[in-house]
């Protein structure tokens, strides 16, 4: 189902384009739990949706006990598949920091996805400042809301509406780039 019913005018674009959706999955909801996996998600000039999603193995200081088998359910990833295929967090916090330069990060859970943001960035500490960056996280309410007429908020709940989130990092920072879209084109 396409959440584009027309074309976004360049206008739109220039305010949407500035906007980079943040979502991770995590080991647990635990207060040492550590990220999984991490998705970005904006429209592009043309407004179709850019949608980046990558695991992370866990770094030795990350705490197994943070690791719970629901979590697991729940994303379907496994310690396995995050040691065969995920990237090394070092080189993944470089990623986050060069993708979301100069844009607002928004998340639909700025509570959990600072922590989580923090460990990432950890390793990289010395070249990123990880408070200010973290402190940039923004709320929906903070970070879109208020950009929405009565209509785009409208357009924007219809579009979460009907379409859960799937608890992968990557589809479910790219289904708030799609509420954000509607919401912008409904003017």
């Amino acid at each position: 189902m396409s959440f584009n019913k027309r074309p976004p005018e360049t206008s739109q674009l220039v305010l949407i384009n500035d906007v980079v959706f943040l979502d991770f999955e995590a080991s647990s909801l635990k207060q040492h739990s550590w990220p999984v996996e991490i998705g970005l998600s904006h429209v592009g000039e043309d407004g179709e949706i850019v949608t980046q999603s990558h695991l992370i193995r866990p770094q030795p200081t990350w705490p197994v006990a943070a690791w719970t088998p629901e979590a697991e359910a729940i994303h379907g990833i496994s310690l396995e598949m995050l040691e065969r295929d995920g990237l090394p967090a070092e080189q993944v916090a470089r990623w986050f920091v060069t993708a979301t330069r100069g844009r607002r990060v928004v998340s639909d859970a700025p509570e959990f996805d600072e922590r989580w943001l923090r460990h990432l960035l950890w390793p990289i500490r010395g070249t990123v400042d990880v408070e200010e960056t973290c402190e940039g996280l923004l709320s929906i309410e903070d970070g879109v809301w208020p950009s929405f007429s009565d209509a785009g908020q409208d357009a924007w709940l219809e579009a979460l509406r009907g379409h859960p989130a799937p608890h992968r990092a990557g589809p479910d920072a790219e289904r708030l780039a799609r509420a954000y879209r509607a919401a912008m084109l409904a003017g």
